[in-house]
């Protein structure tokens, strides 16, 4: 649980942080989360702090397309709950534009 909230939660924002400073300062920049449909729901028995967990990538998402806004560094959150499933999330990843930052 511990580990799962901390990349769910802890490492998403830490790496908004980090890259969305530096596309900040850029003037322009395009940041992806990753989400999942449980987090639009209103509670999901047996999952329910990755629900939560999911619901604050939404969340985060939302908000930073807010408060980025005009400058240039633009957000978007893919859920889906199929991403990944038949395969690696690195399989599924390479099929989409940022395929190139997975490459094995």
């Amino acid at each position: 649980l511990d580990k799962m909230l901390a990349l769910n939660v802890g490492a998403t924002t830490v790496l908004c942080r980090l890259f969305g400073g530096d596309m900040l300062k850029a003037g322009r920049g395009r940041i992806l989360l990753i989400g999942a449909p449980q987090g639009a729901s209103l509670g999901v028995a047996g999952a329910s702090a990755f629900a939560g967990s999911m619901a604050f990538i939404r969340t985060l998402a939302n908000g930073l397309r807010k408060e980025l806004g005009d400058t240039g560094v633009g957000i978007s959150c893919m859920e889906t709950s199929s991403l990944g499933r038949d395969g690696s999330l690195t399989q599924a990843l390479e099929k989409t534009c940022v395929g190139f930052l997975v490459k094995e």
